[in-house]
């Protein structure tokens, strides 16, 4: 058999889709492609920083919650994030959502890391000496305590075993 193309239907497809009435699927899929996300224009783009708080990941594991059907979306089972209003079955996507480009442009921060100068560097680095020997001092300190009370411990047992000696030898001149 062979197909009849009927010219009118498809001079009439053309004609919607000239006027906007038909969107072709591979227009839909480019301008899906070009989704820029509402950043908050009241400031901004911060750099990127490393956190400073844990995500507790964790803090689910093992845990049972019972879902109604009409549950508010942090109630539900699993990771929600409240800035792109997500929910994620596990901690591996909840974390890449978290490190990804939509979620923190959201948030209003940007993707770049800003660039240290050289002092900076150098102060960061003496902070960290600092804190290395001051951390050494105290454990320096700590067990210098610990073995001042250990010393005392050792001379008073010893003083107990010298007078146990003492009595031991005394009852012995005794008995001769």
């Amino acid at each position: 058999l062979r197909r009849k193309w009927d010219d009118e239907e498809y001079k009439q497809k053309v004609k919607d889709r000239e006027a906007g009435l038909i969107v072709d699927e591979e227009e839909a899929d480019k301008n899906k492609k070009k989704i820029r996300y509402d950043l908050p224009t009241d400031k901004p783009l911060e750099f990127f920083k490393a956190r400073d708080k844990d995500l507790n990941l964790s803090t689910k594991v093992g845990k049972a919650t019972y879902i109604k059907g009409v549950t508010p979306g942090d109630k539900q089972g699993g990771f929600y994030c409240e800035t792109c209003d997500m929910h994620f079955k596990d901690s591996n996507s909840a974390l890449d959502h978290e490190n990804s480009k939509r979620h923190n442009r959201l948030k209003g921060v940007s993707m770049r890391v800003q660039s240290s100068t050289l002092s900076q560097v150098q102060n960061k680095l003496k902070k960290a000496k600092e804190d290395k020997l001051a951390k050494s001092n105290q454990t320096i300190v700590g067990k210098n305590k610990n073995t001042e009370k250990e010393y005392e411990k050792i001379y008073k047992d010893l003083e107990e075993k010298e007078k146990l000696e003492g009595k031991k030898d005394e009852t012995k001149e005794d008995n001769k």
